[in-house]
């Protein structure tokens, strides 16, 4: 009987409105906890859009219509408007010190590679650097973009198909909060810095590089040591490691006697988010002869696949199949406003079962009443004559 075709479904379904934008530029709390307002003075917030704005007490990542998306041409780079400096900043623009160490906080808006879906895209995350004279606009993109400042999240940026918590996604508590989670990332002004008033723009490409939102806002810098003495961080263009809630036994490469990996069951059929993640990860580092050495990992075949508006494209790879227990996950797919189909994976003791709405290329469809694909049905055909 066919049984690795009868699944229950446990749905994690996510309830997106926006995509993301900076909302702190110099936050100083602790990354690895949940937002704290306490930590982001108000000079803080980015410049706003019409009477638009994340100021006031207003709730970290709350959908406003602050996500801006900039013209692919380079024109109007920036929400806003640039040429009035005194209304967008009536306690005045952030501070900083040549040469010292900030903070940026975003909200994930959904869109991290994570809780059981390593296939959520972050192009890159950038953040660029261009003199501000009060009264003057936006410069083309082209200037931002031939100013780009050193940060850890285009340093480091996140890796493709894998759940690192790197680049734009670098949210250690995303599965705690999909949408208000607390991500983060660290810069240095460069230290042949000027002081003056500089424009800074986050700039961010989601699906692809024509996939934009940008934020940007002002910043006052001032020489080394002549600062408020607010928002330093010890340590320069390192990325914060995500927190990992539980530990998870590790695949190393290596002969058969290596430990397979492990993961803890915290109810009927339901696998904890981070562990399922690392378990991923750690088949997914595998070479094909190193895969076939671990008891939970499975040497897959993969169809070329659009999931959630981002192509994937292996066509085989290392793949997390859990001897015991099942961890089955669901994506609206709704971060894209013309991508709504629904798409499903369960990892279990075999290859992952993945699909999506009819139509799509390269899925199994996915409803109440089972419907085989080509390759299912000649399953069924070889299973009726065994």
């Amino acid at each position: 009987m066919l049984y690795h075709f009868a699944f229950l479904f446990i749905f994690v379904a996510l309830q997106v409105k926006g995509h993301s934008w900076m909302e702190c530029s110099k936050y100083m709390g602790d990354v690895s906890k949940p937002f704290d307002p306490a930590q982001c003075e108000e000079k803080a917030k980015p410049r706003p859009i019409g009477n638009r704005n994340v100021r006031n007490g207003g709730v970290f990542g709350a959908d406003i219509g602050f996500d801006y998306r900039p013209p692919t041409d380079g024109s109007k780079a920036c929400q806003g408007d640039a040429t009035n400096f005194a209304q967008n900043y009536p306690q005045g623009a952030v501070e900083y010190e040549v040469g010292g160490t900030y903070t940026l906080a975003w909200p994930p808006k959904n869109h991290v590679a994570a809780c059981g879906n390593n296939f959520i895209p972050d192009e890159f995350l950038k953040l660029h650097m261009v003199p501000y004279t009060n009264g003057q606009a936006d410069p083309n993109q082209s200037v931002f973009r031939a100013n780009q400042v050193a940060a850890t999240f285009s340093d480091d940026p996140h890796v493709r198909g894998m759940a690192d918590y790197k680049g734009f996604q670098n949210c250690p508590n995303f599965c705690n909060n999909k949408d208000k989670a607390l991500c983060t990332g660290n810069f240095t002004v460069p230290t042949a810095t000027t002081p003056g008033t500089y424009t800074f723009q986050w700039y961010w490409a989601f699906n692809g590089p024509q996939d934009l939102y940008s934020t940007c806002y002002e910043a006052v810098i001032v020489a080394k040591g002549t600062g408020d003495g607010k928002g330093f961080r010890t340590t320069t263009l390192t990325p914060e490691a995500p927190v990992t809630p539980a530990p998870v036994t590790a695949a190393q490469p290596g002969g058969a006697t290596a430990a397979p990996i492990t993961v803890k069951s915290t109810g009927a059929g339901d696998l904890n988010f981070a562990e399922t993640d690392s378990a991923m990860n750690n088949c997914a580092k595998l070479t094909s002869s190193n895969c076939k050495l671990h008891a939970e990992c499975t040497w897959c075949p993969i169809k070329p696949r659009t999931v959630c508006g981002s192509t994937f494209s292996l066509s085989e790879t290392c793949m997390w199949t859990p001897s015991s227990g099942k961890s089955t996950r669901e994506d609206n797919c709704d971060e894209i406003a013309n991508y709504k189909q629904a798409y499903k994976i369960e990892y279990s003791s075999q290859c992952p079962y993945m699909c999506n709405a009819p139509g799509d290329f390269g899925y199994m469809p996915c409803s109440g009443v089972l419907t085989l694909s080509l390759v299912g049905f000649l399953f069924l055909v070889i299973g009726l004559h065994l």
